[in-house]
C-alpha cells in the first residue's frame, strides 16, 4: 500500500517523502497539473498527495502557494492569447480565455473579479441579524422575493404581509378624452378616491 511507502522511484531518481512533498512543489509552481504529475510512473496518487496535507501543513501551505503561481502563469497565458488572436480564431481564442480566466481565478485570487472578491469580503464580516436584515430590506423592496427564501427563513426575517397597494379607478375613455390625444387630468378629488 502506498501509505506506508517512504521511497520513490521517478525517471531513475529516487526521492524520500520530503523530496517527493519539494518535486510536487516545485512541478505544479511550474504549470503542471497535480492530477498529470502524479500519473506518471512511481509517483504517488492524488489522494497519497492530499492525505500528507494534513500531517504536513507546511506541505500543503508550500503547495497552495505553487497553486497560486500557476493561476498566476495561466492569467499571463490569458493575455498571451488576448494579444496574439485575429479574425479567424476569435471565437476559439474567447474559449480558451474563457476557461483560462476560471483556472486562474481559482488557483490566484488576484484573478478573480474584484466586484466578487469585496462582495464576498462584505458577507464575511457581516453579522447574522446584519444579514437577514438586508434581506429583509431586499424582500420588502421587491416582495415577489419572498416566494424565493426557504419558508423557515421567513419567521426569522420577522416578514410582514405584503402592503396592499390601492387600485386607482379607471375612468371611462369618453370622459377623459381631450380629443388632442392627451388624456385630461381629473381636476375633482373624489376622482382618486376608491370605490
Amino acid at each position: 500500500m502506498e501509505a506506508g511507502k517512504s521511497e520513490w522511484v521517478v525517471a531513475g531518481h529516487s526521492f524520500n517523502r520530503y523530496k517527493m512533498m519539494n518535486f510536487i512543489v516545485a512541478r505544479t509552481a511550474n504549470g503542471e497539473l497535480l492530477s498529470e504529475v502524479c500519473s506518471e510512473e512511481g509517483m504517488p496518487s492524488v489522494m497519497q498527495v492530499y492525505s500528507w496535507f494534513e500531517n504536513h501543513p507546511e506541505f500543503e501551505r508550500q503547495f497552495r502557494l505553487a497553486e497560486m503561481a500557476r493561476g498566476h502563469m495561466l492569467g499571463d497565458e490569458v493575455e498571451r492569447i488576448a494579444r496574439g488572436t485575429d479574425r479567424e480564431n476569435v471565437s476559439a481564442d474567447k474559449l480558451k480565455t474563457e476557461v483560462l480566466s476560471k483556472a486562474a481565478a481559482r488557483l490566484n485570487p488576484k484573478f478573480q473579479d474584484k466586484q466578487l472578491v469585496e462582495q464576498r469580503d462584505e458577507y464575511q464580516s457581516m453579522t447574522r441579524e446584519q444579514i437577514l436584515e438586508r434581506i429583509k430590506r431586499m424582500v420588502e423592496a421587491n416582495p415577489d422575493l419572498s416566494a424565493a427564501l426557504p419558508a423557515a427563513m421567513q419567521p426569522a426575517l420577522e416578514m410582514r404581509e405584503p402592503i396592499d397597494v390601492p387600485v386607482l379607478p379607471t375612468q371611462d375613455h369618453e370622459q377623459t378624452d381631450s380629443g388632442d390625444g392627451v388624456d385630461a387630468e381629473p381636476t375633482d378629488p373624489e376622482d382618486y378616491r376608491e370605490e
